[in-house]
């Protein structure tokens, strides 16, 4: 089965019923969210913590985006922006960038990163 991700997905199930799932198509990794409503299921993106360039992986090159939004070479939309704040202080900046290069190195960083935003709570993350 092939699903294309910029397609409005419609699922009908069970009333009440709620169910996260990863889906890995061709190089990226998209995670969908499935919510009910109105008596059928709807998709939307998960929002993850440290996803940058929202391609739903998070990875070295969510540092790179970080560093070109803060030297103001791109813009980001809200959400990616959100996203990339890894350190939960209301900006995105190359300290953000430097939070994901230590977890992509396996060094001390924030605990959040690349979990759901929606499974975060607190304005700021106890590192790991």
């Amino acid at each position: 089965m092939v699903i294309d991700l910029n397609t409005n997905l419609t699922f009908v199930g069970v009333c009440g019923l709620n169910e996260q799932v990863t889906m890995l198509p061709g190089r990226g990794l998209a995670q969908i969210a499935y919510r009910f409503q109105n008596g059928a299921f709807k998709t939307e993106p998960v929002r993850i913590l440290g996803d940058a360039n929202s391609d739903g992986v998070v990875n070295i090159m969510d540092a790179t985006t970080i560093q070109r939004y803060d030297c103001k070479m791109i813009d980001l939309s809200d959400d990616a922006a959100q996203n990339a704040d890894v350190d939960r202080d209301g900006y995105a900046l190359i300290i953000d960038a430097t939070w994901l290069q230590r977890r992509c190195s396996g060094i001390n960083a924030p605990e959040g990163i690349g979990k759901p935003l929606s499974d975060l709570s607190g304005d700021s993350l106890p590192m790991s």
